[in-house]
């Protein structure tokens, strides 16, 4: 037995902690039900004496949530910075590739003042090993490193880069950095309503489109959620035509609302987390669960043939 092993099974997720039953009931011990950090913590403890380890004051840094914010960053950052130093040494891209080397160098140090400036005073950067790196997250991850290697790029090519050009890529970066960091403080929900005029707007006034969505919104055709989720997920493909394109149209906004919307295998996939996902979830789950009432059918009029 070791530390990494009892944090693998009290994985923790903002305030709250994920907990392997089976490990736990291996070990002899009973979690409380949705157990707290602090809960958590003292669990992990308590496993670490049984097995002779000592208690450690802080055991976070093995109980990093599966998939979480903090590792996709680091791979986001290496994988997109590696691209554009690549492409630039094979002369698909103008200047050098030192710049963007230079920061894959001091990677971490990038990362955690970047990140670090998005947030606000009472979430640390670090706590981004307790935030999943849901599909919403990711793509607000991928949308804000894009634009960070593009003003690496533009920097490394100044001399023939205008001003507006350099004030338009950090005004992107300020916008996606604010969208990134509104899902990981988890207020999504709190931002403003999505506005009917600007659905239609983006998508020429595509109101078949928009009842569409509106109808999944309401009642969604599919919803999942994996083992370790706390939060269920809609999901919407459509290979409609003019659903697709509506959709589309407005990724960029929904995406300010922690919709994500792709294009894949023909089809226009989008996904979503919301209080009311949960909700409908939650019933599905308990209409489910429900005990099948048992029907008595006569069958003594019926012969040995029918009885299949």
């Amino acid at each position: 037995m070791d530390y990494k092993t009892i944090g693998q099974a009290l994985q923790i997720e903002r305030d709250r902690v994920h907990v392997d039953d089976a490990f736990l009931t291996e070990q002899g011990v009973s979690a409380p039900a949705n157990p707290t950090r602090e809960e958590g913590i003292i669990l992990f403890n308590q496993i670490a004496e049984e097995n002779d380890l000592d208690p450690l004051r802080d055991p976070l840094g093995y109980m990093a949530l599966d998939d979480n914010v903090y590792s996709y960053l680091q791979t986001a950052y290496k994988e997109k910075y590696e691209e554009a130093a690549d492409k630039i040494d094979s002369g698909l891209m103008r200047g050098g590739s030192y710049n963007m080397r230079a920061i894959l160098s001091n990677r971490p140090q990038t990362i955690r003042k970047d990140i670090g400036g998005l947030l606000p005073k009472d979430l640390k950067y670090s706590e981004c090993r307790f935030i999943k790196a849901t599909p919403e997250i990711k793509e607000a991850v991928d949308g804000f490193v894009d634009t960070r290697v593009q003003i690496t790029h533009a920097y490394g090519i100044r001399r023939s880069i205008e001003k507006d050009t350099f004030d338009r890529l950090q005004d992107e970066l300020s916008k996606k950095g604010q969208t990134l960091a509104t899902h990981l403080t988890g207020n999504v929900e709190k931002k403003a309503k999505l506005s009917t005029k600007t659905l239609l707007q983006n998508s020429q006034n595509n109101k078949a489109g928009l009842d569409a969505f509106a109808k999944e919104l309401k009642e969604p055709s599919s919803i999942e959620k994996g083992e370790k989720d706390d939060h269920a997920t809609a999901r919407f493909a459509t290979n409609d035509k003019g659903v697709a394109k509506f959709l589309l149209s407005n990724k960029a906004y929904l995406s300010e609302f922690g919709f994500n919307v792709e294009k894949k295998s023909g089809q226009v996939i989008t996904s979503w987390q919301s209080g009311h996902v949960d909700e409908v979830y939650q019933k599905q789950a308990d209409s489910l669960n429900k005990p099948e009432e048992i029907i008595n059918l006569d069958l003594s009029d019926m012969d040995a043939s029918q009885a299949l």
